[in-house]
């Protein structure tokens, strides 16, 4: 037995020299002959798990017979083969050693470079990588091969000789195309020749040529142009475009849509994104317009947005949006843009400074349907949040109560200057400094206006004896104006006010053993408070509002406000033992105010809100909310309006029974090679002996549905003697996933008054395994639209689409 372990280990020692080709380095006679003899008799010799290294190229087997005289290796039982990126795993594997040529035999597996290559007879050249596989099946990055014989051409080039490529993972492919000649280049494309599109063995068309591309990286090239027809456009074709990419983090898009009956648009868009540095977007539109009537107009938009982080917190934010006129967005899917009244550009810079913010901002508005104009530019602005006044002169570490720990100050300021223009057609001077006034000469056609503002609040807050809350506040602003509204400069204004506030909280608990409610508190906060504010009357119609500023311009006010709030809040003790905790199951609270100056009394305000936590029952979930509001006045009590809000928010997710699973490929179910390679099919079934088992074995939970509707309603008088105006309206949406691969999104707005649909939207989803089919309908009063959309799930390029709308 030791003999025998000896001779195992000189004839894997010589086995790795003859592998390797230095049998040159044996020159001994002896040495050689008895190397020959060892090996003639332990020829049949089966070592466990054996692992062979040299110069990249390893194998690994159950067992393995070497002969000599061939220089051939038989490798069987798990056989594998790794060289550099290439691995090959078969029952059984034949190595020529001096040409490094594999030939599999049985079920075999490939992986190279990405590649997998499934066949039952592989051929592969070690040094050329290449090869060719019987009766065999490839996965390249976003689809599946198969083919009588596929031969691996190049590095990253396949040929398949009548051959079929598919995205769809099944056993039994949904839909192919098929070829007699195809050619694939790993991660660029499939070139074909002819073009068999084929659905479940139905030919569907033929074309002499084609490809499409299989890249997973951007890659410059032609768009797929979508054609399409409706009544009120006519015959259609988007999508005619370029697309090229630059550097590694912009994408550009150059495309032209044609409009038979309503023109034609030439647009472009670039993208950007690096990360944790900056990002944005520019887009740039040209159409010509075919109206009705039978003019043509020319428009244009342009659109960008840039995003910038800078060092220690510095951030810069842009949006410009420029268009020609409203008639750009005529015919528009989207009725946000359709209805749009204005365009806006913004600039926005912010930067710590003093432990605080610094914001440097500006602002275009340019109204489309009045042809008038604002612009901000700029708007400085810096804000220190409240703080304790100890922080200012207090050092570090020092820790002494003292009277001044209730008191807090904050401070804001802000400078800007702000143009409201009017003309027709505005040059530089006229947005960014020139005066003009109108032909009587009591206003401003172009205004522009410039000023600083201060604002500081002083802040004292204290809770005595552990209960009773009083805070007291005084705020002042000071503004500076170039010129105010009477044409006088270098104004200046202020304004103070001060207010107090008393409040507290008194609770009371009350505990349940035997019921499942097991406690309720009741917590009732009754408040007062006292406003403040001298006689200003004399800013009425004077000042402008500077650097974010408004002086008061009311008269003297001295107002006490009272409130009593009331929360409810229970323990509920659920079916399996755990507490249920509701901190806002039911609040109530009233308020009025009392103007000593006018010595009367403001409407008496109530409201009330129900939110308790979401609930289940069985495979559902649901949540119900409920506010309503009464204004009372003050002297009759009479009802001045009320109105409430009821929201019910219901999901639930029920399990699906699949009955007919699709089987995958191969590939998916990893099924091909098994680990050991005498276990047969049968064995590998579980066992189900009824109905029942089966469904237990392929139920999911994927049925799933979600429901909310909002129901308002509103009525309202301006006196006790009038008649009261009532506005309802509901808002409810639907979201219904009906089986596994069918769903349903449903939204609608009435208006319950007048009982008409305001808009109305639906959406059905079938997913079709590889293929996802959806069609949308979007209904508003003058308006309808829909889109029905095929798509491929795993190649977007692969689609058929068709759209529609009328006005």
């Amino acid at each position: 037995m030791i003999n025998k372990k000896i001779y195992a280990v000189i004839l894997i020692i010589n086995f790795l020299i003859s592998v390797n080709g230095e049998n040159n380095a044996i020159k001994a006679g002896r040495e050689a002959n008895k190397r020959e003899a060892l090996i003639d008799s332990l020829s049949h010799f089966k070592i466990d798990s054996l692992v062979i290294s040299r110069d990249s190229v390893s194998y690994a087997a159950d067992s393995m017979h070497y002969d000599s005289s061939q220089e051939e290796i038989l490798f069987w039982g798990n056989a594998t083969v790794n060289y550099s990126s290439s691995s090959l795993f078969s029952d059984s594997l034949r190595v020529k050693t001096k040409d490094k040529k594999i030939k599999s035999s049985g079920p075999a597996r490939l992986e190279d470079a990405g590649i997998v290559v499934l066949g039952e007879n592989i051929y592969f050249d070690v040094e050329s990588k290449t090869g060719k596989v019987k009766n065999g099946a490839a996965k390249f990055e976003q689809g599946y091969c198969y083919g009588k014989e596929i031969r691996k051409v190049g590095d990253k080039t396949a040929d398949l000789d009548d051959g079929i490529f598919t995205s769809c993972d099944a056993e039994e492919p949904h839909y192919w195309i098929s070829s007699n000649q195809m050619r694939i280049f790993k991660g660029d494309k499939v070139v074909l020749r002819p073009i068999i599109f084929n659905v479940n063995h139905i030919p569907i068309f033929i074309l002499p040529y084609g490809a499409f591309s299989i890249q997973r990286e951007r890659k410059n090239g032609f768009l797929i142009p979508r054609p399409g027809y409706t009544s009120g456009e006519g015959k259609i074709i988007e999508n005619i475009g370029y697309y090229w990419h630059c550097k590694n983090y912009a994408d550009n898009t150059l495309w032209f849509d044609f409009y038979e009956k309503t023109g034609w648009i030439f647009a472009s868009e670039n993208t950007y994104k690096k990360r944790y540095e900056f990002n944005g977007r520019n887009r740039y539109k040209y159409r010509k317009q075919i109206r009705k009537s039978g003019g043509i107009g020319y428009n244009w938009e342009i659109y960008s947005r840039h995003h910038h982080e800078f060092f220690n917190d510095r951030k810069l934010d842009m949006t410009l949006h420029f268009v020609s006129n409203k008639s750009i967005y005529e015919n528009n899917e989207d009725i946000n843009e359709e209805l749009r009244e204005s365009v806006s550009s913004d600039i926005y810079f912010k930067m710590p400074l003093f432990g605080n913010t610094l914001s440097f901002s500006s602002n275009y508005k340019e109204r489309l349907n009045k042809d008038s104009r604002d612009l901000t530019l700029p708007k400085i602005s810096w804000t220190m949040g409240l703080r304790p006044i100890t922080e200012f002169f207090t050092e570090k570490g020092e820790d002494k109560e003292n009277f001044s720990d209730d008191f807090s100050v904050s401070l804001r300021f802000g400078a800007s200057h702000k143009a409201d223009i009017d003309s027709h057609n505005p040059d530089f001077a006229d947005i960014f400094y020139k005066l003009e006034k109108d032909s009587l000469g009591t206003g401003y056609i172009n205004n522009h206006v410039y000023g600083l503002g201060l604002s500081e609040t002083l802040t004292w807050s204290r809770k005595f004896a552990g209960w009773l809350n009083l805070s007291n506040s005084t705020t002042s602003k000071q503004i500076y104006l170039y010129r105010d509204r009477q044409d006088n400069y270098n104004a200046t204004a202020y304004d103070y006010s001060n207010s107090s506030k008393a409040s507290f909280n008194v609770y009371g608990t009350r505990y349940f053993e035997k019921w499942k409610l097991k406690a309720l508190r009741h917590i009732v906060t009754p408040s007062v408070s006292f406003k403040y504010s001298p006689d200003f009357s004399y800013h009425q119609n004077k000042y402008y509002n500077a650097g974010g500023f408004t002086v008061n311009s009311g008269k003297k006010s001295r107002k006490i406000s009272m409130s009593l709030g009331q929360k409810w809040q229970i323990k509920w003790q659920k079916k399996d033992g755990k507490i249920l905790k509701m901190n806002s199951l039911l609040s109530m609270n009233s308020s009025s105010s009392y103007d000593l100056e006018n010595e009367k009394w403001s409407n008496l305000r109530h409201r009330v809100t129900l939110k308790p936590n979401k609930n289940s029952y069985k495979m559902m979930e649901y949540q119900i909310k409920l506010s309503g509001d009464l204004n009372q006045f003050s002297k009759t009590m009479h009802v001045k309006s009320w109105g409430f809000d009821v929201s019910l928010d219901m999901s639930g997710i029920t399990s699906h029974k699949t009955y007919f699973p699709i089987k995958k490929n191969q590939f998916t179910s990893g099924k091909f090679i098994l680990s050991d390679s005498l276990t047969t099919e049968i064995d590998q079934q579980e066992d189900i002996t009824d109905l029942k088992d089966y469904d237990k074995k392929n139920s999911e939970q994927n049925w799933t549905w979600n429901i909310s509707c909002n129901l308002s309603r509103t009525k309202t008088n301006d006196s006790p003697d009038a008649k009261m105006r009532t506005e309802s309206s509901m808002r409810s949406n639907l979201n219904f996933k009906l089986t596994k691969n069918w769903s349903l999104q449903y939204a609608v707005s009435l208006d319950m008054r007048k009982g008409d649909i305001q808009s109305e939207t639906y959406r059905i989803t079938r997913d079709m395994h590889c293929w996802k089919l959806r069609f949308d309908v979007t209904k508003r009063p003058g308006y309808w639209s829909y889109k029905f959309e095929f798509v491929n799930i795993k190649i977007n390029d692969l689609k058929f689409s068709q759209s529609g709308r009328k006005h």
